[in-house]
């Protein structure tokens, strides 16, 4: 029989958190974590979750990371900018999200992605977000990304965004 794995995100925490056991196969997504993530929530530049099995809290199965960022209206396609306003309007930005090798395949990514979104849809709540947005590192990643519905900016296939409304339909 199965065990039963209860997950939980939390805010990634330094004395708790084994980041340096963690490896996603990214170099620079594994040095973040293990030498920046902490520091950039103490300099209130980003926040990190991390992925946990409740019974193992230490050991990191994957994370991500959130901060503020804008959207220029040029970079939306004409047909979406048109109803916006002229300056740059406000989003969340996905700055990272990684999972751990010996946990990928398991559609932890997936649920960390979900996460991020109802995180997101709080912020929303109490401060105008216009969008979610993705800087994918390849292709793969943009796959990943365009899965969920994420679009591509005006003229680059990597940067993606998902309208907040769009992913408040998808959530309920």
């Amino acid at each position: 029989m199965a065990a039963i794995v209860a997950l939980t995100v939390s805010t990634l925490d330094k004395t708790l958190h084994a980041r340096s056991d963690f490896h996603c196969g990214q170099p620079a997504l594994d040095d973040f974590l293990k030498t920046q993530a902490a520091k950039h929530q103490t300099q209130r530049l980003s926040r990190t979750f991390v992925l946990a099995d409740s019974a193992a809290l230490h050991h990191i199965l994957g994370f991500y990371s959130l901060s503020n960022c804008q959207i220029a209206r040029a970079d939306l396609p004409e047909s979406e900018a048109r109803s916006l306003p002229r300056h740059p309007v406000p989003a969340v930005l996905l700055a990272r999200l990684a999972v751990d090798v010996r946990h990928q395949g398991k559609r932890y990514g997936h649920w960390l992605l979900m996460d991020a979104l109802k995180r997101c849809a709080l912020i929303g709540r109490e401060s105008g977000v216009y969008a979610l947005v993705v800087d994918a590192k390849d292709e793969a990643a943009a796959t990943f990304y365009r899965r969920f519905g994420f679009a591509a900016f005006t003229g680059n296939g990597l940067s993606l965004y998902l309208p907040l409304a769009t992913a408040l339909r998808a959530l309920s």
